[in-house]
């Protein structure tokens, strides 16, 4: 299971525990099957071979640093039906270049992308989030090949820093 990790569909699972694959380093391709609604916390933490993650609609809470150190990650599609990204979530994926973010998204906690510096498209929910940490602005902005935040001109969409 691990040079791909697929959980079959005749299995019934709903949550992925924490630290259940944390810093395993054959794992390069997650493919998580319908039905899961949890992944828990730093679940796959530091799998630094991981290229790819495919997570289902039926996840409804990944916990704080998931993915957290997965180095190879470079595109993350998340979950509609997603609320929060939990401090630390994808933090340390240092080639994460392409993030969905979905249109239920209404807060993003700290850290969530720390030093996600290689991202370069960040597809962003229609409404503005209803709750961002201290640490958030409130526009998404690219400056200099760094994203940041700046003050809104008016009220578009919330953001955050990386």
């Amino acid at each position: 299971c691990y040079s791909g990790c697929n959980i079959p569909d005749d299995v019934t699972i709903k949550k992925i525990d924490p630290y259940a694959f944390a810093s395993r380093k054959d794992i390069e391709n997650i493919v998580i099957s319908d039905g899961v609604e949890e992944i828990g916390a730093c679940a796959f933490a530091d799998c630094e071979n991981i290229e790819s993650i495919t997570i289902p609609e039926s996840v409804t809470k990944i916990g704080a640093g998931a993915f957290s150190g997965c180095k190879n990650l470079t595109k993350v599609n998340l979950p509609p039906l997603l609320t929060t990204i939990e401090v630390a979530t994808f933090s340390n994926c240092t080639n994460l270049k392409n993030v969905h973010l979905p249109d239920s998204l209404q807060v993003i906690e700290r850290e969530a992308f720390l030093d996600c510096n290689r991202v370069e498209n960040i597809d962003l929910p229609k409404d503005c989030f209803k709750s961002v940490s201290k640490h958030w602005g409130q526009k998404i902005i690219k400056e200099n090949d760094r994203w940041s935040c700046a003050e809104p001109e008016k009220k578009d969409f919330a953001g955050f820093e990386f």
